[in-house]
């Protein structure tokens, strides 16, 4: 496994640890004062942030080859 990879996975790690805590948090604090009939409200302010954070993430593992090549090119001379 080359540094590029190495660093590369542990930012995807950490970054989906974050907002999966961060998710499990809103839920957590919010569970108990859900309206449904907010649900659209809910969603938006409580669980889209971590989702597109989580998103990122899974973005970022699946495009790992195309970035670990970028990050380990050489310049030309």
């Amino acid at each position: 496994m080359s540094p590029a990879q190495l660093i590369l996975r542990t930012v995807v790690l950490v970054l989906a640890l974050v907002h999966a805590g961060i998710l499990v948090a809103n839920l957590a604090q919010t569970w108990d004062t859900f309206n449904p009939s907010y649900k659209g409200h809910y969603i938006r302010q409580q669980l889209l942030r971590p989702l597109v954070g989580l998103a990122f993430a899974s973005l970022l593992l699946l495009c790992e080859t195309p970035i670990v090549s970028w990050l380990t090119a050489s310049p030309a001379p």
